[in-house]
């Protein structure tokens, strides 16, 4: 016999089952690819377009700190924006978020719940913190459960507001009647001024912010007219048809308040989910490639 004869058979065998594995393994990541492209993000719209707009809190390298240095000014930029978009031929509704659907962003925050025991802030549980605008969860079709959304009451010079989601309620208030139940969240740039008291109004479906999110992480919404961010994404639901079409009429809006203001990110909410989901499509059918290959070789 030939030198190495004796070798192949076992060296063939260790290829199949190599290749087996591999192929076993890319099946489970096929199957956990269904899983995730069957998520539900929690909005029920079908078509609305994105885009992100910042508003910083000052101006790099100019003398004067800008427009937007001050929470009114971001809160005017945003309300403005947001009346502009809404008269526009074709829309249906026009809000603002901090993050998205499957967006892959968020914000943690430490957040105390009144009537639990005290904790120091470092050792507080995590929430998912959001800004939105009134007509952020209508935009989305994101069912409201309980209370009210927000509305014209929830400005800067209100009373502290929140919403928050299924998550909340089951993991962190344990029963409780969530409306009424007061918040404690930092919220962004508080400086050095006491971190509000937020009363919950209401409560939305649960949204997930990426699709291996199972249980799903709590949210508290907070109006973003009490805690301008400098940076948002506007949500736009067409009255009918495509929301793609209306991107041009969209930033020439945006540019009438603001030409300064650059918009990033123009994308549907069906793309994001797509995006989301993208790496561990690649991931599956790079390694049931890699298996189809091995096994042709080891037969």
């Amino acid at each position: 016999p030939a030198p190495g004869a004796g070798l192949r058979r076992p060296l063939a065998a260790v290829q199949i089952a190599v290749s087996v594995l591999l192929l076993c393994g890319a099946g489970l990541l096929l199957r956990t690819l269904f899983v995730l492209e069957d998520v539900d993000s929690g909005s029920r719209a079908t078509d609305v377009l994105t885009m992100e707009v910042s508003v910083p809190f000052a101006n790099p390298g100019l003398p004067s700190p800008g427009p937007y240095a001050t929470e009114a000014g971001r809160a005017n930029f945003y309300d403005a924006v947001e009346r502009e978009v809404s008269a526009l031929p074709g829309v249906k509704n026009a809000g603002w978020g901090s993050a998205l659907p499957l967006g892959g962003f968020w914000v943690a925050m430490a957040a105390q719940v009144d009537g639990d025991p005290p904790k120091p802030e470092g050792l507080r549980p995590l929430v998912f913190y959001e800004l939105v605008s009134a007509s952020y969860f209508r935009t989305l079709d994101i069912p409201l459960l309980l209370g009210r959304h927000f509305d014209g009451r929830d400005i800067a010079a209100g009373a502290p507001v929140c919403i928050v989601d299924e998550a909340f309620v089951r993991l962190r208030l344990r029963g409780r009647n969530p409306i009424g139940t007061r918040v404690v969240v930092r919220g962004m740039n508080r400086g050095g001024r006491p971190l509000p008291v937020r009363e919950i109004v209401g409560v939305v479906a649960q949204v997930r912010q990426r699709p291996d999110e199972l249980e799903g992480q709590p949210h508290v919404y907070a109006p973003i007219a009490q805690d301008p961010a400098p940076r948002a994404s506007l949500v736009v639901q067409p009255s009918a048809g495509s929301a793609s079409p209306l991107a041009p009429a969209i930033r020439a809006a945006v540019a009438r308040i603001d030409r300064e203001r650059p918009v990033a990110s123009v994308r549907t909410l069906a793309e994001i989910g797509e995006q989301a989901t993208s790496r561990p499509r690649f991931r599956a059918v790079l390694v049931a490639t890699f298996a189809a290959l091995a096994l042709i070789l080891a037969l």
